[in-house]
């Protein structure tokens, strides 16, 4: 019998510490579940505090560790405007929830004219005297106007490139703008305006265009989203204010259209207009490559969850477009094409690319001469991969396609032998516009009454948990009992019986 009770207490201890292992795991997932809902609930003024104190630091970096001056110089003009938007920011959360809406927008709006629009005019301004130079600008400034100086002139719009392998200057003041072109056909027509426009030179600036050209396509997309109750501003941010768009806008900007124009593609099918979509998203996707996982996502998510006659709305005039623009370079200048498009790009043509990043893909090219071959498969697998995902687990259209697309290209920026750290701002803004476009089940006046009204809720939510979780574990514990059989010692639950 002394045996018995023996091993019925060690049974019984044990018991008790698996019930307490079980109760620290509920109790984590308990706390770490209410503490993410709270953060959920907070008031969007707390993520916009969060943000422009991000982008702060963020500026604050650049101006200290770039070794690009214009970056430098973009870091010191935007540190300011940024710590004052997250002050006026906080400042606004702590007031009371009246007019907040009009005051978002306002600090929105205050930032984009002193972090982008007055840092834009003045380095136009002063690149209109710079003789060609790269001092207020970056080599794809003077690279797109080259190309449209081609175009209206007639010459060959992709340069030839030959001879041995060799590297593009990037320390030099005047970078050598007619030896290559890695865009598209369409990115030219941004260059038309330095070469019909003389007096005065800075209205010809490209960047000139790629602003107009964002702030239209981000407005329209703006506009005709669906009402699902969630705010576009964390869009418009990362589109316009945030450092993701305001440096680039500033220094070169010639990803910020395409990225623009794939959102307006993104709402156009979130509203069902398939045929506009296609036209949009053609036309994004004859600037850059960047713009092709989006079409083809979208064409194959619309075919596999419509139906053949809906994919060919969308197909239909995105291919017209593509063909029309890409036609006349395939069948008169393919080589050219091909290396300054896709070879130059991914660092296997004669000419190497200027473009460097501490990212992996370009850290491995240095380290290993055949990485680009492997690089290239790699990105073959992930999109064969990607494409039996989309056919065995058929996402949404808008949402689908834009989460697919965001994580695709963060894989082709991160694997990519010749890549930009800027270029991350796609995956970004697609990531930003799937959550704007995602239906949201509460509204945004609850969010801003369970916010920040008492923060003491965590503490009291998490009391209550730990002790109605002991007290379970007490009855547990206690609740039993000894079977009646003596060769079997195994405790039985009461509720057994």
């Amino acid at each position: 019998m002394y045996r018995l009770a023996n091993d019925f207490d060690n049974a019984r201890s044990q018991t008790r510490l698996g019930n307490l292992d079980s109760l620290i795991e509920r109790l984590k997932s308990s706390l770490v579940a209410d503490l993410w809902n709270r953060v959920r609930r907070l008031p969007p003024e707390a993520a916009d505090t969060a943000l422009y104190f991000g982008s702060f630091v963020f500026a604050m970096a650049t101006f200290e560790i770039s070794k690009i001056a214009l970056y430098r110089w973009w870091g010191e003009m935007a540190m300011v405007p940024y710590l004052v938007a997250a002050v006026a920011s906080g400042w606004t959360l702590a007031r009371p929830p009246r007019r907040r809406k009009a005051r978002r927008v306002l600090i929105a709006v205050l930032v984009f004219s002193t972090a982008v629009l007055i840092p834009l005019m003045a380095q136009i301004v002063d690149q209109a005297g710079s003789l060609s130079t790269i001092a207020h600008a970056q080599p794809e400034v003077l690279v797109i106007a080259a190309a449209g100086s081609r175009l209206m002139t007639g010459k060959a719009l992709y340069p030839v490139i030959t001879g041995v392998k060799a590297g593009i200057g990037t320390h030099s003041s005047v970078p050598a703008t007619n030896v290559f072109f890695p865009y598209l056909p369409g990115m030219a027509l941004f260059g038309i305006g330095s070469a019909l426009i003389r007096t005065p030179a800075a209205l010809g600036d490209p960047r000139l265009g790629f602003l107009v050209i964002t702030l239209i396509a981000t407005g329209l997309a703006i506009f005709w989203r669906p009402r699902n109750q969630r705010s576009p501003m964390l869009a418009f941010q990362a589109m316009a204010v945030l450092p993701t768009a305001a440096l680039p806008l500033v220094t070169g900007g010639d990803d910020i259209p395409v990225v623009a124009m794939m959102a307006l593609g993104i709402v156009l099918l979130a509203r069902q207009r398939w045929g506009w979509s296609g036209i949009v998203l053609g036309l994004a996707a004859i600037l850059k490559f960047t713009a092709w996982p989006l079409v083809i996502i979208a064409g194959i998510v619309l075919v596999v969850r419509n139906g053949w006659r809906v994919g060919l709305k969308f197909a239909l005039p995105a291919l017209t477009i593509m063909t029309w623009t890409l036609g006349d370079e395939i069948v008169h200048n393919v080589s050219a094409l091909v290396n300054n498009v896709i070879k130059f790009p991914a660092g296997i043509a004669s000419l190497e690319s200027p473009a460097a990043s501490p990212l992996p893909g370009h850290i491995l090219a240095g380290l290993w001469k055949g990485y680009p071959k492997i690089a290239f498969a790699i990105g073959i697998a992930v999109g064969i991969a990607t494409l039996i995902w989309i056919i065995y687990r058929t996402p949404k259209v808008h949402t689908g396609a834009s989460w697919i697309s965001a994580f695709i290209l963060f894989i082709a920026i991160l694997i990519a032998p010749a890549t930009r750290v800027g270029y991350l701002l796609y995956p970004v803004d697609l990531a930003a516009w799937a959550w704007v476009l995602t239906t949201n089940s509460k509204s945004n006046n609850q969010f801003l009454r369970e916010g920040l009204a008492n923060p003491g809720d965590l503490l009291r939510s998490a009391y209550k948990t730990t002790l109605a979780e002991f007290r379970s574990l007490l009855a547990r514990s206690n609740g039993y009992r000894l079977k009646k059989s003596y060769g079997d010692e195994t405790p039985e639950p009461l509720s057994q019986r």
